[in-house]
């Protein structure tokens, strides 16, 4: 059973990540995708085109970071252990590099980020974000992650992407393509204010876009699951 799991697994973790390359999430070298199986965590490798992986390229290595197979893992592999080993309820990692995303969160302040939601989708899949400043890939960003992923549900990282977790990888997708949607949005919104500075777009955004926080709270109340 536990290894018909894994196989199932590898094969959305290949599907996903065609998936995130046909959308444009990520480049034929950037991305990558962890899935949690018991004990085991299996990864995206390094160093292969992103679009044409298959089964047999995923890592399998243990929480601690332990080759369990011979493929080498994603260099972003400290980032995925830091977050399964600080949630247990987290089963996938997807980090991607949408564009709209990245923009939004180096454009406007944090705050403003974070909070504004422009759909029912955005208030209720969305969860809680958090935007931190640029770290290098690998340890250096795993480092900070550490210290936020227990109050976060997507961490998007300045000048690099995202990482959006969740229950399974249903879950993590669903984050990452809903908070794309939003920043698109919001930077849309944007623009009708070209000429202004940024918190003066963000300001009307706010208060004559945004869904009002009342409303969200309502929309978490009747999805809630």
């Amino acid at each position: 059973m536990a290894g018909t799991n894994i196989d199932y697994l590898k094969r959305r973790i290949v599907d996903t990540m065609s998936v995130l390359y046909d959308r444009g999430y990520l480049s034929s070298v950037g991305g990558n995708i962890s899935c949690r199986a018991g004990e085991i965590i299996l990864i995206t490798p390094s160093g292969k085109t992103k679009f044409l992986i298959t089964p047999d390229d995923i890592a399998e290595v243990s929480l601690d970071g332990k080759a369990l197979n011979k493929v080498k893992p994603s260099s972003e592999l400290p980032v995925h252990l830091v977050i399964y080993k600080s949630r247990g309820d987290v089963n996938c990692v997807i980090h991607a590099h949408p564009v709209f995303t990245i923009i939004a969160s180096m454009m406007f302040n944090e705050s403003f980020f974070q909070e504004t939601k422009i759909t029912p989708e955005s208030a209720v899949y969305i969860g809680r974000v958090k935007v931190i400043s640029y770290r290098s890939p690998g340890q250096e960003a795993a480092e900070e992650i550490e210290k936020i992923i227990g109050h976060s549900d997507i961490i998007v990282v300045k000048n690099h992407g995202v990482f959006s977790t969740g229950r399974d990888i249903d879950e993590a997708l669903a984050r990452l393509e809903v908070l794309e949607e939003n920043s698109k949005l919001i930077y849309y919104l944007s623009l009708m204010f070209h000429g202004f500075d940024a918190s003066f777009a963000q300001k009307v955004i706010s208060e004559k876009y945004a869904l009002p926080g009342e409303e969200v709270d309502k929309l978490l109340r009747i999805y809630k699951k």
